[in-house]
């Protein structure tokens, strides 16, 4: 006699309606936590950013220990060009970032752009790249463009690298023509001299500010801010913020305008005021950026903090700046420091509390 197996009962499958709701209640699930796992990202990428920041500070502190006076700008070098763009900030503290083979490297008696400085200028330095700032540790190889600065490539020279880090020069940069044979600092050393002061900054070409100079207070001065390469337009990417530059806008800013300004003055950019984005603290991280105190502390500055207001009529300048008789010499006029620019000086006599920003 023959059994037949019992047929089991088929399970019953999922209607495409009862997909169709899982697969919602997957994307709203992923809709809520993508936002936390990318903040959580930023927060790891901004602490990075601040470590960076506290070495650079940390190095400079060990570099007035040892010199007497924080680093300058850069210091003044004859090149084949007549120019005098030497050793900058960066260059200076190479020792103290426990970078002493690059530093043996650099020929101090030329300039940072002469041939035998190819391969300090190709230098991957990652205590300069904000890892939010991806653009910063690219390399771009001496091209047609990068000759202008460069002369030809030196043999196996793989290109030049970035920073996303600058020095402070106070409320406005040090616009200093070095290019024209007549402005040689031997020569006109008094003059510049003055000028350099009127910056009120800490590190400003040829500067050699000494720690009990800053009379405003060690905590209540920027060293060094965050300084976007990401930001700038993919051609000016190529030619600007080499880390060893001593030119102003590479290495160094000022807080003639506002935190980001890059984001808040888009028109006065887009209308040719290309020296914005170049001189002013800037960074990827939401509403604000890093900088760095002279007391060697590092603390997040809101783009909301009290700053001059701006010119719109004026190529973005602070409302009642005057000039000075040279080429983008700047001097206080009616324009009072606010809290941002109070920031920026060293001995201006504000009195910033820390609450205020």
């Amino acid at each position: 006699m023959r059994y037949r197996h019992a047929r089991r009962p088929a399970r019953p499958g999922f209607t495409l309606i009862e997909l169709l709701v899982v697969i919602a209640i997957i994307a709203v699930l992923i809709a809520l936590l993508l936002p936390a796992v990318q903040a959580a990202r930023e927060a790891a990428r901004r602490a990075q950013c601040t470590n960076n920041l506290k070495q650079i500070a940390l190095a400079t502190l060990n570099y007035e220990a040892s010199s007497g006076c924080f680093p300058p700008g850069h210091y003044f070098t004859r090149y084949s060009w007549g120019w005098y763009y030497g050793s900058n900030v960066f260059v200076q503290l190479l020792q103290h970032f426990e970078q002493q083979a690059t530093h043996n490297a650099f020929n101090f008696s030329l300039s940072s752009y002469d041939a035998p400085n190819h391969t300090v200028a190709g230098a991957a330095l990652s205590v300069l790249w904000c890892p939010s700032d991806a653009a910063a540790s690219e390399r771009f190889p001496i091209d047609a463009d990068l000759q202008n600065f460069y002369g030809p490539p030196a043999a196996g020279f793989a290109g030049v690298t970035f920073s996303s880090y600058a020095a402070n020069n106070g409320p406005w940069i040090l616009y200093f023509d070095i290019s024209d044979p007549g402005m040689d600092p031997a020569v006109v050393a008094p003059g510049y001299r003055a000028w350099a002061n009127s910056t009120r900054g800490v590190i400003f070409p040829g500067s050699s500010i000494r720690l009990g100079a800053i009379t405003d207070g060690t905590s209540n001065t920027f060293a060094f801010g965050e300084h976007a390469h990401g930001i700038l337009a993919p051609g000016d990417q190529k030619t600007s913020q080499h880390w060893h530059s001593g030119w102003w806008g590479d290495t160094q800013f000022d807080t003639i305008n506002a935190i980001n300004a890059y984001r808040t003055l888009r028109r006065e950019i887009a209308a040719g005021a290309w020296w914005i984005p170049l001189r002013s603290a800037s960074s990827f991280h939401p509403g604000g950026a890093n900088f760095a105190f002279c007391d060697g502390s590092v603390r997040f500055l809101k783009e909301s903090i009290d700053t001059w207001p701006i010119d719109v009529d004026n190529g973005a300048d602070p409302v009642g700046i005057a000039y000075g008789p040279d080429y983008g010499e700047y001097r206080w006029g009616a324009a009072k420091p606010r809290v941002y620019q109070a920031l920026s000086t060293r001995d201006n006599g504000e009195v910033v509390g820390g609450d205020s920003y």
